[in-house]
């Protein structure tokens, strides 16, 4: 699928892997801080504030991604209309971690009355993050040294 792009289209995938990889920072890092604490709610209880800082940027910056995804057609019809029901629930969040907001209990009813509320953040990261690299093996050899920059 991703071998009939052309240089152009390539580039545009290219900069959707870039948004993609800052938001998996974030998630490494709330990953890593849910592991150090043994669960979810011992982190939250623990570090309140690190935990919600790692989690409200990496879920926007997986909206962006999902935002790049849905706006160039990044693979199947079918993967870019889960991403984009992905981003429509990741979109309050996304508000919320750039727009104040003085309650955050509109947000949270929001999730669970979306259509795609039984989506889970983890599995639709690690759809993106499956395509991605499907996407990453069909580069042609000269693209490997533009990877990093």
């Amino acid at each position: 699928m991703f071998d009939e792009l052309s240089d152009a289209q390539r580039n545009r995938h290219m900069e959707v892997c870039r948004y993609f990889f800052r938001s998996n920072v974030m998630k490494k890092h709330l990953d890593e801080l849910v592991s150090r604490f043994g669960g979810i709610e011992e982190a939250v209880t623990a570090e309140w504030d690190e935990f919600w800082a790692y989690y409200s940027f990496w879920l926007a910056g997986l909206w962006v991604a999902c935002e790049g995804i849905e706006r160039i057609s990044f693979g199947s019809d079918k993967f870019v209309a889960y991403v984009k029901a992905g981003k429509s629930l990741l979109h309050p969040i996304r508000q919320a971690t750039f727009h104040f907001k003085p309650t955050t209990s509109d947000m949270m009813k929001h999730f669970e009355t979306h259509d795609a509320a039984t989506m889970k953040p983890w599995d639709l990261h690690q759809r993106i993050m499956d395509q991605i690299q499907d996407f990453l093996e069909s580069l042609p050899p000269e693209y490997e040294q533009g990877l990093g920059s």
